[in-house]
């Protein structure tokens, strides 16, 4: 159990920032940037509040705004929309988040791809349409803090949103999340995948399952492989055991010592191959769906 819900939740995501990492590098594509923000909103902390349901990785993984120079911060910005003001565009591009989800909910694709997309994204749209109010807004130079909290008192949903300021106005640069509502979304999100796609869920459980096994197998074939050497000779075994490609020398120089451990090598690459062969037929055919919504995204043209 504890492995289909952990596939659950990685693999609709992984799918997500797979079917639009190459619309990245594009202004058009602003929802392909925000729908992979979406899978580390639950590991974000912070020194004050927290984000609405995205937190980018990368930003994440740079550091503080001023441990960042103006060009890596313009490059992390340059999919988000402008604003007048800060509160303006942390509203665009939440709305512009929420679009972006919207789209994927309501395709009409039926590969595993943009099912996953819609079962993942379905709890995202209902966490994006939370309204808000504004707590707290702190200034300074060309840095700004947003605090935000949802309106209603029953629902625990802390925002903060960093945004930095260039000649063409504000930018959001990061957010961070926190409140029981984040945990709340991400079981909803692997309820709906576990739910909607269960022979996938099933099929990748197994090839996480053969993966496991075929490290296992791996290793103990190997290590059955370099004891049979030190038996053999202690030049061998030391040989196998610091230069993996005497190993392959040793089984053919020594084959009736070599063969058992060396068929449980080939055996686990047999299942690794295998645990391989499963995602990697779910990620080919949904290619040319993945690659149509794009495309729709991208007439959305929400980017300024």
């Amino acid at each position: 159990m504890f492995l289909k819900k952990s596939l659950a939740l990685c693999v609709p995501l992984i799918m997500s920032f797979a079917a639009v990492s190459s619309a990245v590098a594009q202004p058009a594509q602003t929802p392909a940037t925000l729908v992979a923000q979406g899978s580390d909103s639950s590991a974000s902390t912070t020194t004050t509040t927290t984000t609405t349901t995205s937190s980018s990785s990368s930003d994440d993984a740079s550091g503080s705004d001023q441990d960042l120079d103006s060009t890596t911060a313009e490059s992390l910005m340059r999919n988000r929309p402008y604003g007048a003001t800060p509160e303006e565009a942390f509203t665009k591009a939440r709305e512009t988040e929420l679009k972006t989800f919207e789209a994927f909910t309501t395709g009409s694709g039926t590969s595993f791809g943009s099912r996953a997309l819609k079962a993942v994204c379905t709890p995202l749209v209902a966490m994006e349409s939370i309204p808000l109010k504004l707590n707290d807004q702190k200034v300074e130079g060309n840095d700004a803090t947003l605090s935000y909290a949802a309106q209603k008192p029953d629902v625990d949903l802390q925002i903060t949103a960093h945004l930095k300021k260039n000649d063409k106005g504000w930018r959001l640069f990061r957010r961070e999340m926190r409140g029981t509502k984040t945990g709340d979304s991400a079981k909803e999100m692997v309820s709906a995948f576990t739910t909607q796609l269960p022979g996938e869920t099933s099929m990748l459980s197994l090839a996480m399952v053969l993966l496991v096994i075929a490290g296992i197998t791996s290793t103990v074939g190997s290590i059955w492989l370099i004891i049979n050497a030190f038996r053999k000779h202690w030049a061998w075994g030391l040989g196998s055991l610091f230069f993996p490609i005497v190993q392959l020398v040793f089984v053919f120089a020594n084959w009736p010592l070599a063969k058992k451990p060396f068929l449980v090598i080939l055996g686990s690459l047999v299942l690794f191959c295998g645990g391989c062969a499963i995602p990697g037929y779910y990620m080919a055919s949904s290619s040319a769906e993945m690659t149509t919504l794009m495309e729709q995204l991208n007439k959305l043209n929400i980017s300024e």
